[in-house]
């Protein structure tokens, strides 16, 4: 008996919207007019509250942003469409509704799922959905290069010249430009003095090595030498400087016929381009 009175329900409404759309006032009407009609059918329906004649029955009488009405079953109505019972109804940014599932959020033309987090909530257009554990771009900054331009680090990081340092890193500046040394290292020269090391600190040429390594330089006797771009670097106690490189105690140093140095071993002399005895 249900049945058959919602059938008679649904039929009363196409009726209706038939009729509107063929005459009304005993004018026939096409196009433009019918649906304008039709639509005037519907809006009269929906003052007999027919939505809440039909929950009745356990289903869900809908219309649409145009009055059409459209049934939804056991679930809900949202828009233009349906959503399950408990399921979010959500706006986007075109002003279309659409589901999301429960327990989850709206964000922005999107749904975050439940365990998932909306960045950018409240700023229309700039809201989309990521998961809880992934850091939104909201939360980078904004570094400037060495030439000024702009780029982005993420969050928890901060600006190293050119690059980025992650967090608990430190930024080291080398001849060459900034470094990267990861956490607990120190920046000592063109290099990073690991836990457990030294840095050797000479003039303009620092390096790292074992705690247990003597380091190379003033106080220990070693010959400072320049080479051709005008660089200082050190050679051995009993060294001498040779050009770009270091000749040992007792060796010659020689160029050949390009203007490169080289050197012989002790005893030897040096000939156009090789050793000689």
């Amino acid at each position: 008996m249900a049945l058959k009175t919602i059938a008679a329900a649904s039929f009363l409404v196409a009726v209706r919207a038939s009729e509107a759309q063929a005459c009304v006032g005993g004018v026939c009407l096409d196009g433009a007019e019918s649906e304008e009609a039709s639509l005037l059918a519907f809006k009269a329906s929906k003052t007999f509250n027919l939505s809440k004649w039909f929950s009745g029955f356990g289903v869900s009488a809908c219309f649409n942003d145009r009055g059409h009405y459209f049934p939804c079953g056991d679930g809900q109505c949202c828009g233009n469409t349906c959503k399950a019972k408990g399921d979010l109804c959500c706006r986007n940014s075109l002003g279309d509704s659409f589901p999301c599932q429960k327990g989850g959020e709206c964000c922005g033309n999107a749904c975050a799922a439940p365990g998932s987090k909306c960045c950018n909530k409240g700023r229309p257009g700039y809201e989309y959905p990521v998961a809880k554990g992934t850091a939104c771009t909201s939360d980078s900054i904004t570094c400037h290069g060495t030439r000024g331009q702009k780029f982005q680090c993420g969050a928890g990081s901060s600006c190293c010249g050119d690059i980025c340092v992650g967090p608990g890193d430190t930024c080291c500046k080398g001849t060459g430009g900034n470094f990267v040394c990861g956490g607990n290292s120190k920046c000592c020269g063109n290099s990073c003095q690991a836990p457990g090391s030294k840095c050797c600190i000479t003039k303009g040429l620092n390096y790292p090595v074992t705690k247990g390594t003597q380091c190379a330089g003033w106080n220990s006797g070693s010959t400072v030498c320049h080479n051709r771009r005008g660089d200082e670097f050190l050679c051995g106690a009993e060294s001498s400087c040779c050009g770009d490189i270091c000749a040992g105690a007792g060796s010659p140093c020689c160029q050949n016929e390009e203007g490169t140095d080289f050197v012989c071993a002790a005893g030897g002399r040096c000939g156009k381009n090789v050793c000689l005895r």
